[in-house]
């Protein structure tokens, strides 16, 4: 009995952790990428590590085909992420950001 509840609190730990909203101001470029498909309606992105640091820039597609400059600010001190996608011909900007929660 001692280790099923002692198993069972490891368990709720884990689980606990893995639902831990991540500082977005850390996140790689992997999760950032994810976090612009979503946030911009993308079909595909491409981004470096800014050689400066402090976060990224690249371009990206749209759904519908318009091509976007992307640049992302990575702020740790106020755990925050920052993004604007312009699109190639200066028409259309979008934007967004995440909080560390």
């Amino acid at each position: 009995m001692r280790l099923a509840i002692h198993t069972l609190a490891i368990v709720l730990i884990l689980a606990g952790l893995t639902g831990c909203p991540t500082n977005p101001a850390s996140m790689g470029k992997a999760e950032v990428e994810k976090v612009l498909i979503d946030g911009l309606a993308l079909k595909s992105v491409a981004i470096e590590a800014k050689p400066q640091g402090g976060g990224f820039s690249g371009t990206g597609q749209g759904t519908d085909g318009v091509e976007y400059k992307i640049d992302v600010i990575q702020d740790a001190s106020q755990k925050k992420l920052s993004y604007t996608a312009e699109s190639k011909n200066g028409e259309e900007v979008k934007s967004g950001h995440i909080l560390h929660k």
